[in-house]
């Protein structure tokens, strides 16, 4: 019994030692250079050595386009140091690295693109054991001194951009904090400068495009057309920052709201200020909204919005052809039944009107009472009767049935 116990015991170890060394993680960061006009850029073609120095083990790999690297095969239980070198800037390097942890993220200095080795960062860092005879390898004080203070002006580049990370994330909050509290242009001013703290921040142009179109709406209901104008102008453009760094940003996706963000003041600009190219951007973004909804319901909302817009800027036929792509698969959407029945009514057309007021009254049954497509299809019902002394079909046929005399009793 003894003996099976142990040897129960040695193969349950062997399972677990084997179980760990078969375990994988990965060491990713980005790679950047710091141009003369202290302009960052991500450097592609960056060669970086992921070096184990528990035992022996190397892995080189190369950055894409965006200056990103990846390795996502090394043993998770090594230590491991990582060597960056690209033509035209001076190579630097992390130690102490573990795999599935934070990214490794390097900035280099414009330099002679030479490469480091692992017995020159050792006897930077004054790890390495004395060599045969006593001796370190060697390497110029020159080359030690420039290498120290890469490393120096790296940790002095971090604290800064820690600082300017707080000092946004300071305003964004504040930002946040007015917008909740309705002071729409407070909000604003934070999150510009919160923006131009940190302009690779998506949410934030976001955020203050929401802003900025909330203060235009303030000032075009207190009759300040031009104040209001200038808002929703400047909406307009963090909108469409706000979509463009998104996109810029590695494995992103779309984001519908950036674009519901974008059309409402584009929507204003067309429809309360006459501007033509804004109702074709802003019938352009209900259209990708389309192609971005992932419910039947998101999607019908958004050709819907483009019959408005096309409604609103007296484009009837496209109005009517918007409204009917949502009826082919939806026939009782009393939003697209209310807006093809007003854009009939438009025409003046007397078959067309009559076709208008009957849909008027099946979006009066459909629609909840309270809603705006009830409200106001009941009350052009009414007013094309008076004006056109026209009703729905279904309201003739009870007439007609009202008018009808009743058949002779036959005589027995």
């Amino acid at each position: 019994m003894r003996l099976r116990t142990v040897l129960f015991a040695t193969i349950f170890s062997l399972l677990i030692t084997a179980s760990a060394s078969a375990q994988v993680g990965r060491i990713e960061g980005d790679v950047k250079g710091r141009k003369a006009d202290g302009t960052l850029v991500p450097i592609e073609g960056a060669i970086v050595d992921i070096v184990r120095v528990d035992i022996k083990g190397n892995y080189t790999v190369k950055t894409d386009k965006k200056g990103h690297y990846i390795h996502a095969g090394v043993p998770y239980v090594g230590t491991y140091t990582v060597m960056v070198s690209a033509p035209g800037w001076a190579p630097t390097f992390a130690t102490g690295v573990r795999p599935d942890r934070e990214p490794v993220n390097f900035e280099l200095a414009p330099g002679d693109g030479s490469k480091l080795t692992i017995e020159k960062i050792q006897q930077i860092t004054k790890q390495q054991p004395p060599a045969a005879g006593g001796q370190q390898p060697k390497m110029s004080e020159e080359e030690r001194q420039r290498i120290l203070k890469e490393q120096q002006r790296q940790r002095e580049e971090a604290e800064k951009a820690q600082k300017s990370f707080d000092e946004m994330k300071k305003h964004f909050d504040e930002g946040n904090r007015l917008l909740s509290a309705n002071d729409y242009e407070g909000a604003a001013k934070e999150f510009q400068q919160a923006a131009e703290l940190d302009p690779s921040q998506h949410v934030i142009f976001a955020q203050l495009a929401q802003s900025l179109f909330n203060a235009g709406v303030v000032r075009f209901n207190k009759q300040q057309r031009d104040e209001a104008k200038e808002f929703f102008t400047k909406s307009i453009e963090a909108g469409k920052k706000a979509i463009e760094v998104l996109s810029g940003t590695q494995n992103a996706t779309p984001n519908p709201t950036y674009h519901k963000i974008l059309s409402d003041p584009l929507r204003i600009l067309a429809l309360r200020y006459g501007s033509q190219d804004s109702l074709k951007e802003a019938i352009a973004q209900y259209e990708i909204m389309a192609g971005l909804a992932t419910t039947p319901a998101d999607k019908a909302r958004s050709l819907v919005s483009i019959g408005d817009m096309y409604f609103e800027g007296g484009k009837i036929e496209e109005a009517i052809a918007a409204y009917e792509k949502v009826l082919e698969t939806d026939p009782n959407n009393y939003a697209a039944l209310h807006g093809k029945a007003k854009s009939l009514v438009s025409t003046g057309e007397e078959a067309k009107v009559q076709e208008g007021v009957n849909l008027m009254a099946k979006v009066v049954e459909l629609a909840p009472k309270e809603s705006r497509e009830a409200k106001e299809a009941t009350e052009m019902i009414a007013m094309i009767k008076e004006a056109y002394s026209l009703q729905p079909q279904k309201d003739k046929d009870k007439d007609k049935d009202k008018d009808k005399k009743p058949a002779p009793r036959r005589k027995p």
